[in-house]
Formats: structure tokens, sequence, C-alpha cells
């Protein structure tokens, strides 16, 4: 059993399971009016003094934006490099608006890049130029070969993740020239090529298999040599060649033309493009049925196509993407990290950016104006980015039983072993490993639509039994539990509470960040900003935002209300008792109608 506290652990070191949980809502066109809030705000407050047998709480949550927000997101971002002229070597890590270039001042041109791992990268350029990163591309040195007349013009790396002991990595360039590494790029062995031909493009696929193509060659890799194939249909200019299988495979190149085989290069089969332009680079995603679509070519003037649709052995027939962001510079690269998204870059440092398959494009900064010929992305993600939402609040706490095992573990809400007051944090997220099917799993991508509230409550049998909704579509997040897990150490049962708050308590929206690697859960990155506070009744504990006044303690059967028209929120001037009124009849889901003045 092993706890990943993350960021949340840098307030209370508390981190909370959810039960039953669902999101809101549609908006409420007659209730709520023009968007002006910029987050999530605390709208409403319902509480029930915990000395009474009926006692529940709820709480309400606004989007006053023009935008939906994500309640809670989980995201696997990518992280890609770009290179190109005066060693231009630019990088992308976890957002989609995000390139850092880097000028490494050592080679007129990078023509090709390939990762080992993700720390271990290797680029090739011109005038016989090899480097290798150590740090990610953060900075680069030159490896030890001595053919300074070659312009070497494509990397092929078998990652350690496909192959953990390989350490295997070829370069091709000009004059038929093939060069292999099996120590990290430490020594570089010249292989035998049978052409004298320039070559443009080459994928290696394991430790005795590879594939390479140039000006009017296709080469097979095979028993150390690299012999050229008979059975080509073109004799064109081919400048990218990938085989997402051992057997299938495309090559692309010079006046539109792409061919595909079936049968590792025995016979090539010409493909309807509907482009004559020269395609520079062709890519797959290896994780789907390749044979079935999911393939990708960019060329030169501002040239896109994609597959159209596939016959049973894979022959595809392509159609060209019109939707291009206006881009009119040649396209070099293209490279899809999953179905949906995927990037593309050329000359000028254009890039552009797709988030819908390939369909359409946008144009994106990738930080350079210096000619953009090759890149990777390391697929899948090593990274898992959470951005969600939490409440932490003063409330009375009835800690159940929990018995946490080997494999699995015991609970029994009903069971409660001690009560006091306290600070809890809740949310809809599993912390913990081993207990995601405890309870029942929530949807990863859950949103609140512009206008609409999400109601959070303790007690979804009496929320239901004694509480009449306004007129929007609404639904609840059922959170009956918190967590505390202060005092006890990384590998210890966190304490689990029912939780109820008082007529005297405070609640605190919180906007939380992590990011982590996958597999381990080690975190490398976070956040936490306390973005909406409400204070009411006697309490008086917090000893930050001495502006913040409670509102007044809350009668039963009544709320406390935000006025409408005080919805932008300054935690440095906000106080509770002048942005809230006391309600007499509580309706979630329903924007206020009192203002302020």
């Amino acid at each position: 059993m092993k706890l990943k506290y993350g960021i949340v652990g840098s307030i209370l070191a508390v981190l909370a399971l959810v039960y039953g949980c669902e999101l809101i809502t549609e908006k409420d066109s007659a209730a709520f009016k023009t968007p002006v809030g910029d987050d999530l705000i605390i709208n409403e407050v319902f509480t029930i003094s915990p000395d009474k047998f009926y006692s529940f709480s709820w709480i309400e949550i606004l989007n006053p934006t023009e935008r939906k927000i994500n309640w809670y997101k989980v995201e696997e971002p990518a992280t890609g490099w770009a290179v190109g002229a005066n060693g231009t070597v630019s990088r992308l890590v976890e957002s989609f608006d995000g390139w850092t270039p880097n000028h490494t001042d050592v080679v007129p041109k990078f023509n090709g890049i390939g990762y080992l791992n993700p720390e271990t990268l290797y680029a090739a350029g011109d005038a016989g130029k090899i480097y290798r990163s150590n740090d990610a591309g953060l900075t680069w040195f030159a490896l030890n070969q001595t053919l300074t007349s070659v312009n070497f013009n494509a990397v092929s790396v078998i990652p350690l993740s496909d192959l953990p002991n390989a350490k295997i990595a070829w370069v091709c360039g000009d004059s038929g020239t093939v060069l292999r590494t099996i120590n990290r790029g430490d020594t570089w062995n010249k292989q035998t090529s049978r052409t004298r031909k320039r070559l443009r493009d080459i994928v290696g696929l394991s430790t005795a298999l590879g594939y390479a193509c140039g000006d009017s060659v296709i080469l097979k890799y095979g028993s150390n040599v690299w012999d050229t194939l008979p059975n080509v249909p073109r004799k064109e200019i081919f400048k990218s060649i990938r085989f997402p299988e051992l057997d299938f495979g495309r090559v692309a190149g010079a006046k539109g033309v792409v061919m595909y085989t079936t049968n590792g290069g025995g016979s090539w089969e010409v493909e309807q493009t509907g482009v004559t332009t020269t395609l520079n680079s062709i890519c797959y995603l290896t994780a789907n049925n390749v044979r079935s679509g999911h393939a990708w070519a960019v060329g030169d003037a501002g040239t896109i196509i994609k597959v159209d649709s596939t016959n049973a052995d894979g022959k595809a027939t392509w159609k060209r993407v019109t939707n291009n962001a206006g881009v009119t510079e040649n396209l070099n690269y293209v490279e899809f990290v999953d179905t949906l998204i995927g990037y593309a870059w050329g000359d000028g440092g254009v890039m552009i950016v797709s988030t819908d398959g390939g369909n359409s494009w946008r144009r994106q900064n990738s930080g350079t104006t210096e000619n953009l010929y090759a890149g990777v992305f390391i697929t899948p993600s090593l990274i898992e980015v959470l951005n969600y939402y939490a409440l932490a609040i003063y409330a009375e706490r009835r800690q159940i039983f929990v018995e946490v095992g080997p494999n699995r573990a015991i609970f029994n809400p009903d069971f409660i072993v001690g009560v006091d007051t306290g600070s809890l944090i809740i949310f809809p997220t599993d912390h913990i490993d081993g207990l995601r099917e405890v309870y029942n799993p929530i949807e990863r991508d859950l949103t609140i639509a512009s206008g609409g509230f999400a109601v959070i409550n303790s007690d979804s049998l009496r929320f239901e039994d004694h509480t009449r909704l306004g007129p929007s579509k609404n639904e609840v997040i059922n959170l009956y539990l918190g967590i505390d897990t202060s005092g006890i150490s990384l590998f210890e049962v966190p304490k689990f509470y029912r939780w109820n708050l008082m007529p005297g308590s405070e609640v605190r929206l919180l906007k939380i960040y992590e990011k982590s690697l996958k597999g381990t859960g080690q975190q490398i990155a976070g956040d936490i900003k306390i973005i909406d506070i409400v204070r009411f009744g006697d309490y008086t504990l917090a000893v930050d935002y001495p502006n913040n006044k409670p509102a007044p303690a809350i009668p039963e059967w009544w709320s406390i209300s935000r006025y409408a028209d005080l919805v932008t929120t300054d935690l440095n001037t906000f106080s509770s008792d002048k942005y809230f009124y006391l309600t007499e009849k509580p309706i979630p889901g329903w924007a206020s109608q009192l203002r302020s003045k």
C-alpha cells in the first residue's frame, strides 16, 4: 500500500477518497445572466448543526465564466523536440503552447533526432555531425566519428522501452552512408550499404531489421548489410519511410508519391494521394491497427494529407486536408502523439498543431524562425498531470473504521470510532493506490458548464429528502467522506471522516496542480492555490486573510448565499460578511436573485 500525497501535503498533508461522484450541470438561462468571473466560486452554503440527528450540509459551487471548467482532469502531456537550422532544438513539455528553443551553436543544420530514453537523445546533421544529449535536450556534445564530408539526414533510435538492453541507433546520409552504434553513441561503425545514392530517412525495427530510403532507392537491413529492394514501381526521391509493423510500411516522396508494402518490401504498390507536391514526412500511430488508418503525411507548400479509407490489405486512399491554418511554407515533419493530437513543422519555424486527428490545424509558436527539419515525441507519455479542485473545510468529523490489507481495504462508514472537530479536505479523486475500486470510480473529465453549478453534499439521502433543486438540470456530487493524513507517515493509512459543517465554520475552494511520473507516482512538480474562502458564524480560528470577516451564523434550514453582483473574489479584500446574506429558503442550482446594491 502506497499513499501518493503530492502537492496537497504542502497545506494539510491530506488527500481524499471520493464516493459516488457525479458532476453538474447545464446553464440555467433563466436565472443566470452575464458571466463575469474568471474561476469557480463558492456560491451558497447550507448546514444543519451536527447536534441534530437529521444534520447534513451542502456547498454550492458556481461557474461564473464564459467557458466550461473541468472539476477534475487527468492529462498525459507530450514531451517532444524539434530540430533544424543553426543547431536549433525546440522542446515541448506539458502544454500545447509551450515550445522552448535552444540553439546549440555547434552545427549548421540538424536534420534528424531520436531518443533512447527521456534523458538521452541523438541528433545528426550536416558535415558529419552527430550529437548526444544526456539531459533531455538542454545541452549537447559531439560524438566521436570522422566522416566530416557526409551530411547526415536522419536518425533512428530503438528506445530502451522497446529493447531494454539494445542501446542501438543509426544515422544515414550522403553516398549511401549508414552508421550504427550499439553503446549509446560512444563509437559508430560504418555498415555495408549496396548503394551510393543519397539516403534521406531510416527506421530501425530491431537489432537485425531496418529500412532506409533515398534518391530512387529503398533499402532493407539484414545480416549486417543494407540491400537495395528490387521491386519498386516508382523511382522517385523518397524522403520518408515508416514501418509500424515488421512487414507493413509506407514510403513517401517527390510528386506526391506514397507506396505501401505488406511483405517487408518484397513488393510495393502505389496509393492515390491526390497531390503532386513533394511529401517530406509520413507518420503512423503504432498503438492502433495501422492497416485501417491513422496515418498522415506533410510536404511542400503546406501540403497535408491523411488516410481517408483502406481496403482489407491496408491499401489507403488519401485525402487532402484543406484546413491547414493557412500555411504555405514547406512542412518538413509530422508526428502524432495519439489519435487526436499531432504536430507539423517546417520552414521559417512554422509549427501547427491539430487536436482533432488532423482534420484541422492551428498555428503555434515554435519559439524560432529557423527552418525545422525533424522531430520526435516520447510516446506513450511518461508524465501524468492532474488539475482539479478541492474543498478544505473546518467541520465536525466522525472518523470511520478503515482496515487496509496487502490487497484490499475494508471500509465501514457506519462504524464511527471517534468524533471531534478539525480540518478536512474533500475532493473527487482517488490518490491512494489500491483503493480505487473500494468506492464507485469517477469519470475522469468532469466539467461544470458556463453558468452551471456543482452541489457537494455530506449525506445524499438527507439531501434528496429535504432539498428542493432549482430549475436547472442539477446533478449532485455525493462526497460524504473527507480525509486527514496529518501526523502520519507516507506508508500509514490516512484517517477517513464523515463530515458536517457547523453553524460557525469555514470553507475554502482550492485549485490544485500535480505532475508526476507514471508508474512510480513520483511527484516532480505541483502547485496549490486558494481561490475562495467563506467564513460564517463564530469561526475565528484562521489567522490568514484578516480582512475576511464571517457572515452570520446559519440558522436551521437556512443558508448563506452570495450576492449576484459580487462574483469576482480578491482574497486580500474579500469579506464573507459583505459578500453573503442569509437565505430563508435555500435552493441549490439557482443563481442568486439578490444584489448588494
